[in-house]
């Protein structure tokens, strides 16, 4: 499995990927948040996707 960093990583890269697609929108907050959302949704959580 990912480390975290890999996944925050990735996280921003598809957060880049939508605004650009998009062509609106402003990434500074989202690209801040990066790491914290992925440390809470894949660590803290304990999200179980079967529900």
């Amino acid at each position: 499995m990912a480390t975290l960093q890999e996944t925050a990583s990735q996280v921003r890269r598809d957060i880049v990927r939508m605004v650009h697609g998009s062509q609106s929108g402003h990434p500074g907050g989202s690209l801040g948040c990066a790491d914290f959302l992925t440390a809470l949704y894949f660590k803290v959580m304990e999200h179980d996707p079967s529900f």
